[in-house]
């Protein structure tokens, strides 16, 4: 029997998304993949890459007659414009949910997490956002400088609600797409989870709720870049020497320095960490160390320190703030919920 999803936790990013899965993943009539690597397959979307629709479909043959839902989360369908309609092609009666923040503390938390997974080589924020229009209009994305999900590197882009959330109500109907605050989930959690199972018509559990994903402070966004590339290099081989990880350590300080500041320092303090790095690797079974995202992203510890990074500065905030009031107001149409601690006009 062919097991077909029906439910489907589409945004935004940094959001809650995680949470939600890890909520709906305890419920006795909810199927959700168990492994977060296996979270947000994204096949409805544009970086589904090789991935056959029997491979997505085998993520979820598991589920059984007691599961009134399957579904996933994948947060790339909210942003992605093909999304929608490739959903509603695959099963028209599905129900989707969305979850927003505030825009501005949503880019800002998008582009730390961007930087603790090493996918954003930019030292600040600001920076990052001074990228953008270029990144959009003159280079490629996905590519060396940019190797993850184009829309994830629209920090500010990508909070542009309105028209993600449109597409998916004129598709499916309002009564089928719940459109949630991340705030309320956050200062409220047991009310918002028993909207979502009024919505789904499930009943209310008590299922352990938590805030997930939480942003870390690292050293620097070069160094989490240049680990990220030796996991990628280690993922693609399955093995790598002394010799090897130099040359791509070498080659990625060469190409960042006409980019960033990349300093003596930075260099420094990967020198020191080439030997553990090379043993942490060697030390593991190549297939084990990768079974779990937790295990795959080992060599990213070793940039991460403790803490938490700085807060949004309050100039950036009211400048981003400035430029998402109009799309706020808009927004409210579409939310059963307040969002009077958002900016407005």
């Amino acid at each position: 029997m062919i097991v077909k999803p029906n439910l489907f936790i589409v945004g935004a990013a940094k959001s809650g998304t995680t949470s939600l899965w890890n909520y709906l993943k305890q419920h006795p009539e909810v199927f959700m993949p168990e492994d977060e690597l296996n979270k947000e397959p994204a096949y409805f979307s544009s970086i589904s890459g090789d991935l056959q629709l029997q491979s997505y479909l085998n993520l979820f043959s598991k589920a059984g007659k007691d599961h009134a839902y399957i579904g996933e989360a994948s947060t790339a369908y909210l942003t992605d414009p093909i999304s929608a309609g490739r959903i509603h092609c695959f099963n028209p009666d599905s129900k989707i949910i969305i979850i927003l923040r505030n825009p501005a503390e949503r880019a800002y938390s998008l582009y730390n997490w961007m930087v603790q997974d090493g996918y954003e080589f930019s030292e600040r924020f600001e920076d990052a956002l001074q990228l953008e229009v270029f990144r959009r209009s003159v280079r490629s994305v996905p590519n060396w400088y940019e190797p993850q999900y184009f829309w994830n590197y629209m920090y500010f882009e990508s909070g542009l609600y309105v028209n993600q959330v449109k597409r998916y109500i004129e598709l499916f109907g309002g009564k089928s797409v719940l459109v949630l605050k991340f705030e309320a989930l956050i200062s409220s959690p047991k009310s918002v989870l028993q909207q979502i199972c009024n919505f789904l018509n499930i009943s209310y559990i008590e299922g352990k709720f938590q805030k997930e994903n939480p942003s870390r402070k690292v050293y620097s966004a070069s160094i989490q870049f240049i680990l990220r590339k030796i996991t990628d290099y280690v993922l693609a081989n399955r093995s790598i020497n002394v010799n090897q990880l130099i040359s791509i350590v070498s080659d990625a300080e060469t190409r960042l320095s006409r980019c960033v500041n990349y300093d003596y320092k930075k260099r420094v303090f990967l020198r020191d960490l080439l030997l553990s790095i090379l043993d942490t690797i060697q030390t593991n079974d190549y297939v084990g160390i990768f079974e779990t995202k937790k295990e795959r992203d080992i060599l990213l510890n070793f940039g991460i320190l403790d803490g938490r990074p700085e807060r949004l500065s309050v100039v950036t905030k009211n400048v981003l703030n400035y430029y998402y009031k109009n799309e706020i107001n808009i927004l409210r149409s579409y939310m059963d919920t307040d969002l009077n601690d958002w900016p407005s006009v």
